[in-house]
């Protein structure tokens, strides 16, 4: 691979076009043979009237024209050809070095000066250096796209406001972060100020206005609002990139970023729910101990107070006083009980609806409606079903209690970093306050909502969050729960996704939640797979290199778990899969992940078809070398199929389409008998 690299750096860059006008056949052929030299395609013209003509179906990148003086003809030429943008870059040409020929041809925007008669030392040199430019300004063009690519796709809201605080610039990032396109935001007048949380807009603005009148920059926490009315919570900032307007003296543009850091203080709020719960049931212990034993006492003597002076006002008073104690410490009691929690992946549409079914009938008897607003791309929750549909009930039946008569609350759901949100909207009641501090708590007597605490206990038990906020005459009530590729990311937990590394090769599991380590070992997420290919996809083109998928897959692997059981199983893919990473040891470059429970990808960089052919091939060899018995026959051994598919250099192939052809080659090598190797282009190996 090395010698392939450094051959492919010494080779010239694709042909240049040149034109050569001139009369002299002597010099019109020396100057086409030392262009074909350094890499060009010439063409001669010898009458100035045919160069507009040829010009006119083909753009050349470099001409050279010939003057004659004393009215220097061929400049005007030369300037035409410059104005219509036909060449790219001219030189002229002329006997002698007459000084006003030379200031004309520069000002014409000639890029060198050829004197005739010319050795092939100026002639090289002037050639090498039209190169050196071009190649420079290729650099330079490259350079500014992957500036333009980062500054699109960084994922951080990049803005430039004017004086009137309008957009004059805003990034890709913007749709993904607040699910608005870029040229929607450019058109609305002082659409990041409207984003702005209205409790945090003056703010805001007035850090805006300072930044422009001192040129400083600024630093606040901020929320913005996602179009479906999601708060993101970050930093706003602005960067000392200022642009001044030198007239006035003023700046009239400011520059800044928005860092979203809603992912974190959802986490925060997590761990400081998960906190409260843990000193809560601490100190609710100790008081319940403390307080049920003199209860009794209390409650038994006044029950004997009664009996002998019935018509006693007091002691109705305590025994009421001491009922009403009982029932604070069961409910604390109940609260604090350790949750068992069976999650898997559910649908918060789904759930949502059987709740709904559940208190229709209240609904209708009390005339409140339920206005849903349900995404229907939600990404499956990880959740206990029957926990959560408890909590959604109680959610239904706080708000139906607060609506009045002919009212309607309304049900919104939605995803965003890496969580599914299920918000209730509803009329706050007069007759039960909200009291942020207290309502998820269970020592609110008749307060707002008497499930939620229960609620509360449950979500955070499932590595959720639940929050209570008013807004104006409105509560809003939002439960959050990880989604199925980020339960266990938080900190809270984890799904025990587990992988090893070798020979410097990555193995992965398809369900991990993200890049992690554990024991020492490299786990990817198929989301981190999909970036490599895509990365080395994009690599290969930039370097024009093929790229080489290879898709590998354990035959009959079934019986192979009915016959040594599922832990003996795992025991054999891993081995399977170290023998894969000692297999490609040699090849540092190789990326290995696994996609399934009996699956393998191998992503080869710079690597053509006939090499990935026996790569896969020594593969398959090294898999049947385990003599690891099937079990479903006595002479049954485990084998694999592989399939093989290249994105070739000359005419690359779309991430999508490479995996089609990949799997399209591995489905190949199974129906063709399985412990084979396919490629479908070139049939089996």
């Amino acid at each position: 691979m090395s010698s392939q690299s450094s051959a492919r750096g010494c080779e010239l860059p694709p042909l240049f076009t040149a034109l050569v006008v001139d009369d002299d056949p002597a010099v019109s052929d020396t100057l086409c043979h030392a262009l074909r030299q350094a890499g060009f395609a010439p063409t001669a013209l010898r009458q100035h009237h045919d160069v507009l003509r040829a010009a006119e179906s083909q753009r050349f990148n470099l001409a050279f024209i010939d003057v004659k003086p004393p009215d220097a003809a061929g400049l005007e030429l030369a300037a035409r050809l410059k104005q219509a943008n036909l060449v790219g870059d001219c030189i002229v040409m002329a006997v002698g070095s007459p000084f006003d020929t030379v200031v004309r041809a520069v000002k014409l925007g000639a890029y060198d000066f050829l004197q005739k008669p010319f050795n092939p030392a100026d002639l090289k040199l002037i050639i090498s250096r039209v190169r050196e430019r071009w190649e420079l300004k290729q650099r330079v063009r490259r350079a500014e796209l992957q500036h333009a690519a980062l500054i699109q796709n960084i994922p951080l809201l990049i803005y430039a406001l004017n004086r009137d605080l309008d957009l004059c610039f805003i990034n890709n990032t913007v749709e993904a972060m607040l699910g608005i396109p870029p040229e929607d935001a450019m058109l609305a007048p002082r659409w990041l100020v409207d984003r702005i949380h209205p409790k945090d807009r003056d703010e805001v603005v007035a850090l805006f206005e300072r930044s422009f009148e001192t040129g400083q920059p600024i630093s606040a926490q901020s929320r913005l609002i996602h179009r479906r009315g999601t708060v993101i919570h970050g930093i706003v900032r602005t960067i000392p990139y200022l642009e001044y307007d030198t007239s006035a003296g003023q700046i009239r543009r400011l520059d800044g970023i928005f860092v979203d850091l809603t992912d974190r203080i959802q986490l925060e709020q997590a761990l400081v729910q998960s906190a409260r719960l843990k000193t809560l049931g601490a100190i609710s212990a100790e008081v319940a101990h403390e307080v049920r034993n003199p209860l009794m006492s209390i409650a038994g003597f006044a029950r004997r107070l009664e009996k002998k002076s019935p018509d006693t006002p007091e002691v109705g008073i305590i025994l009421r006083e001491s009922k009403r104690l009982e029932s604070l410490l069961n409910r604390i009691r109940d609260y604090l009980k350790p949750v068992p929690v069976h999650a898997r992946d559910v649908s918060l549409n789904v759930i949502l609806a059987d709740a709904h079914h559940h208190v229709a009938l209240e609904m209708e008897a009390r005339r409140v409606w339920c206005a849903m607003e349900l995404d229907d791309q939600l990404p499956p929750a990880q959740a206990d079903p029957q926990l959560l549909t408890q909590v959604v009930v109680a959610l239904l039946r706080g708000a139906l209690q607060a609506t009045p008569p002919g009212g309607t609350f309304h049900l919104r759901t939605h995803a965003a970093a890496g969580k599914v949100h299920l918000e209730c909207r509803h009329p706050v009641d007069p007759e039960r306050p909200l009291n942020p501090e207290m309502v998820l708590l269970p020592f609110d007597e008749h307060g707002f909502n008497d499930g939620l605490p229960t609620g509360h206990r449950l979500v955070t038990s499932m590595q959720g969050t639940m929050q209570m906020t008013q807004e104006g005459d409105e509560v809003v009530a939002t439960v959050s729960l990880p989604t199925a590729d980020h339960a266990g990311g938080n900190g809270l937990g984890s799904n025990g996704a587990t992988g090893s590394t070798h020979g410097g090769s990555i193995l992965a599991t398809p369900d991990a939640p993200r890049l992690c380590f554990e024991d020492d070992a490299v786990v990817l997420s198929e989301t981190v797979f999909e970036d490599l290919l895509a990365r080395s996809l994009r690599s290969g083109h930039a370097r024009h290199e093929a790229v080489a998928l290879i898709l590998l897959d354990l035959d009959l692997f079934e019986r192979c778990i009915a016959h040594h059981g599922q832990a003996a199983a795992q025991q054999i893919q891993a081995q399977v899969a170290r023998t894969v990473g000692e297999a490609l040891s040699r090849n540092p470059c190789a990326l290995v992940v696994r996609q399934g429970l009996q699956e393998l990808a191998v992503i080869l960089p710079n690597t053509g078809l006939d090499a990935a052919l026996q790569v896969a091939e020594s593969l398959r060899a090294a898999v049947a070398e385990l003599r690891i018995p099937r079990g479903d026959a006595p002479d049954a051994l485990l084998t694999a199929s592989l399939g093989v598919a290249v994105s070739p250099p000359d005419a690359p192939l779309i991430q999508a389409d490479l995996l089609a052809e990949a799997g399209k080659a591995l489905f190949l090598a199974k129906r063709q008998g399985r412990d084979t190797v396919h490629s479908a282009r070139s049939g089996p190996s």
